[in-house]
């Protein structure tokens, strides 16, 4: 069987793509230069190539075919003094390399077949300058000039120019290094570009140096920096795809960190593979670059610079204008622990992007740019450092959105150097299902501050699975979706930032800044243009330890103080059990809460009998640090449902400690069973401060500065007070004086002072030592003129001594009576009230009978006596002027009627 020039073409193209060797012509010039490439005799499996034409420091070679089976050499003999080896195939066949590739002194070698390029598994470059392999159809020189594959009968317009750029065809070939290793002498560049590239259990070596890999589609033009080799894709408008898979490993590594450049449209890290580049000595690393369209990292795969001598870290870009998308294998609590425990290894580690320092250099920055970002099932993206250098920092920038969903970003410090920081910048931020954004600091170096920028909305949900673990010996809730800033030792945490449009924490969720040792804990600072809600988590009560709330707090453990909340918003809403807390555990002094809410802060409920929605500052159980304060600012402020506001000393070591102080400034206060409180069980008073156009205490709520020692201060400001339903005012103490209570008001409603509690609405600031301990109350009536309620009369009042008659009422049988004429002055009883206007008499009032009561007349006491007509005796109230009578003997008379005549008609 014979076959024609065309199914000879077939077959060697098939046979090269298949990863079959050609038996025949593996390297055969072309003859289109003016000195033609010569190929030898193969000796020992050997094909030396000499010839071809040199144009200053650039040797050009073109071949129709150029391919090196298993087990055998290409040999470019060229003359020292060669600087570019610049080789073309003209012919339609693929290039397959499954042996070696050799040449003299320190000459670049150019590779360009825009048919395609196959490294088998036995392929090896043993050259000493750097290695380009690309299916470009020409390579451009500054000149203008081409060196075209495509073209070769073309006049040759040879240079002595270098190459500044690759241009493509219509349908560029693709790169395939399957199973090979292709490395590089130190500081020199390994570049694959073409069409399609696909690495397949490959490893592309260049100590120090630079590895470029990237996929551009038809009719693009790569330039590249003649002096440098570092390739531009400016002028590249679209992409093809580059796949990195089944363990393969892109490694410029050494003494100072090398380069690698990845470019595609779909850029896939998969199957194990990783991209490395460490500085192991003082010079710095020169990084990672990424820039495609989508990435996608997945199954165990690896970015990372890491620096373990005194040269700087190399920078990890990593830019996307779609999608970026890391997915771990589910080991995210593994490698926190490791990164915490100081057991983090790179050679163990993978699921994500480091850049990390063991050394004194500093670690490099990771930057990460596109327009969605993806972390889940336990990716991670961290910078830290382990000594002496500073951790990197590290930022994300999406014009859409950010989900972190059990995944994590970190930065870090486990030595004296500080931690780097993380800033993200989205319009949508989600962090589920137990996801991370932290920055911690385990030994001296300070923590990086954690700033997010979300245009949109930041939501935080947890996994409905908590698993409490132990990191240093300190309870960490694994499941909880935490932005959070820590401190192990003497190190500061760092700040945390969140400006958004809405904040939403549910779920057991938290924002948090911790200190477990000297350091102090960081501020955290929330603004929302709309909103910021908290909503608590359903506890399991049978595992309450793995059950968390939804907060934002900071802590601190011993020595180092509490950080600041301050959060700005128009709306405030915490419900079912949620807390913003601000807690010291040692003697460091505990944080404060200042909120400006200028239109309502809700507290609501509690959360299965466990936690109380609300606001806390408090010295816990056996520490010794002052509690922090509370201040709040809004136009209206509900705490119902149990709800709280505290700001508490328990019982502490010593009683140094200060309950925090509350500091509340709203238009309108509203608690229906909700508390104020700042008590302490032990140690100095809190104070508490209102300042409110009303207030309103219903259903059993309670403000109160009770104390073991002192009570406290309650220091009220309202136009209105109104407390109802045994809703308590108290300033109580049980070991000292009470404290007081001063209410500057217009008015006070449904309650009352009292010397001790009572089932009423009180208030009370009693002592448990006696009445002489007991503090003060004091109700300033503030604007209220005591003669505002007099009553302005319309005549004389009316002198009551001269209407009393003090004479004696004679028997029971008759009465007496009082009777006033006029307009206005006198009520009619004296359990009416007083009429303020005259009466007023209509003149054409209607007329109507009235039944007239005839009572007998009263009883008046004699004045003296008289002789009737009768000859009787006749005791009178009046003497008549005109007669004298002189009393007589009782005893001479007989009967004495003791009356009064109501008829004076017969004096």
């Amino acid at each position: 069987m014979k076959l024609g020039a065309s199914g000879l073409t077939i077959a060697l193209v098939l046979s090269s793509l298949s990863g079959i060797p050609s038996a025949v012509a593996q390297i055969v010039p072309d003859g289109t230069l003016p000195q033609n490439s010569i190929v030898l005799p193969p000796i020992n499996n050997t094909s030396v190539i000499e010839g071809g034409t040199q144009v200053g420091g650039n040797l050009f070679h073109s071949f129709t075919d150029f391919s090196v089976p298993t087990g055998w050499e290409a040999f470019f003999n060229n003359p020292v003094t060669v600087e570019n080896i610049l080789t073309r195939i003209t012919g339609t066949n693929a290039s397959h390399i499954d042996g070696l590739i050799r040449a003299n002194g320190t000459a670049n070698l150019f590779l360009v077949n825009p048919n395609g390029i196959v490294f088998g598994p036995n392929a090896q470059l043993q050259i000493g300058g750097s290695f380009f392999g690309s299916t470009a159809e020409s390579l451009v020189f500054a000149d203008g000039s081409f060196y075209s594959a495509t073209e070769p009968d073309a006049p040759p317009l040879l240079t002595i120019n270098v190459p500044i750029g690759l241009q493509f065809g219509e349908n560029p070939g693709q790169i395939l290094v399957r199973s090979s290793t292709l490395e590089v002498e130190p500081d020199r560049t390994l570049s694959l570009v073409g069409g399609n590239v696909k690495l397949e259990d490959a490893s592309l070596r260049a100590p120090e140096g630079r590895i470029e890999v990237g996929s551009v589609a038809a009719g693009s033009q790569v330039s590249f920096n003649p002096t440098s080799f570092a390739w531009e894709s400016e002028n590249v408008e679209q992409f093809g795809n580059l796949e990195i898979s089944q363990q393969s490993v892109l490694d410029a590594s050494g003494m100072g960190g090398g380069e690698i450049q990845l470019w595609g449209g779909r850029v896939f890290l998969t199957g194990e593979s990783a991209i490395l580049s460490k500085t192991l000595g003082s010079e710095n690393g020169r990084g990672i670059a990424i820039h495609a369209d989508r990435f996608l990292l997945e199954e165990g795969s690896l970015i990372s610079t890491a620096t373990e001598g005194s040269g700087r870290g190399g920078d990890v870009t990593l830019e996307a204008s779609d999608e970026i998308d890391l997915s771990g294998r589910g080991n995210l609590l593994s490698i926190v622990l490791d990164l915490a425990e100081s057991r983090f290894n790179l050679d163990d580690i993978s699921d994500g992007i480091f850049a990390v320092s063991f050394g004194e250099g500093d670690a490099g920055n990771i930057s990460i740019q596109t327009a969605r970002l993806f972390l889940e099932n336990g990716a991670i993206v961290a910078t830290s450092t382990f000594d002496r250098g500073r951790g990197g920092a590290l930022e994300v920038t999406a014009t859409d959105a950010v989900n972190v969903n059990r995944s994590a970003l970190i930065t870090g410090t486990d030595g004296t150097g500080a931690a780097g920081n993380l800033t993200l910048s989205t319009q949508r931020l989600g962090v589920y299902d137990g996801g991370l954004l932290i920055t911690t600091s385990i030994a001296e170096g300070r923590g990086g501050n954690l700033t997010v920028t979300a245009s949109d909305w930041v939501e935080l949900v947890s996994s409905p699975t908590f698993i409490n673990v132990l990191v240093r010996g300190k309870p960490f809730g694994f499941g909880s979706s935490n932005l959070q800033s820590v401190s192990f030792s003497s190190g500061s945490a760092g700040n945390i930032t969140i400006e958004t449009r809405r904040l939403v924490i549910e779920d057991g969720s938290q924002i948090y800044t911790l200190a477990f040792a000297s350091g102090r804990a960081g501020n955290i600072l929330l603004v929302a243009s709309e909103s910021i809600e908290l909503f608590g988590k359903n506890i399991n009560i049978e595992d309450p330890i793995n059950s968390f709330h939804s907060t934002v707090g900071t802590t601190t453990e011993n020595s180092g103080s509490g950080g600041y909340i301050t959060i700005e918003t128009p709306r405030l809403i915490v419900r079912n059990g949620a807390q913003i807390q601000a807690v010291t555990w040692g003697s460091g002094t505990g944080g404060t809460i200042d909120v400006k809410a200028s239109e309502f802060v809700e507290l609501v409920g509690q959360n299965s009998g466990l936690f109380d929605s609300g606001l806390f500052v408090s010295s816990q159980l056996n520490a010794s640090g002052n509690s922090g304060n509370i201040k709040r600012q809004t136009g209206t402020l509900i705490v119902r449902d149990g709800a709280v506001i505290t700001a508490t000393l328990l019982e502490p070591t010593n009683e140094s400690g200060e309950a925090g102080d509350i500091d509340i400034v709203t238009d309108n206060l509203y608690l229906d069973n909700g508390i104020i409180r700042s008590d302490t069980g032990r140690g100095d008073f809190g104070n508490i401060r209102v300042r409110s156009s009303g207030m309103q205490l219903r259903h059993g709520s309670l403000i109160s500065t009770n104390s073991g020692s002192k009570g406290g201060n309650i220091d009220i400001d309202t136009d209105t007070l109104t407390a109802l339903e045994n809703s308590d005012i108290s300033a109580n103490s049980q070991q000292s004086e009470g404290g007081q209570i001063t209410i500057n008001t217009q008015g006070v409603l449904g309650t009352e002072f009292r010397d001790f509690p009572t089932p009423q609405s009180d208030l009370t600031a009693t002592s448990a030592l006696g009445p002489e301990f007991n503090g003060v109350v004091e109700i300033n009536l503030e604007g209220v003129d005591p003669t505002s309620g007099l009553v302005k009369l319309p005549e004389n009042v009316v002198d009551v001594e001269d209407l009393l008659d003090t004479r004696c009422s004679p028997g029971n049988s008759r009465r007496s009576e009082f009777v006033a004429t006029g307009r206005g002055g006198i009520p009619r009883s004296p359990t009416d009230m007083l009429s303020s206007s005259s009466g007023w008499v209509d003149p054409e009032g209607k007329v109507s009978d009235v039944p007239i009561d005839n009572p007998t007349p009263p009883l008046v006491e004699a004045q003296g006596w008289i002789i009737n007509e009768k000859g009787q005796v006749e005791l009178v109230a009046q003497m008549p002027n005109r007669r004298l009578n002189l009393p007589l003997d009782r005893s001479s008379l007989g009967s004495l009627n003791c009356g009064v005549n109501g008829d004076r008609s017969n004096e």
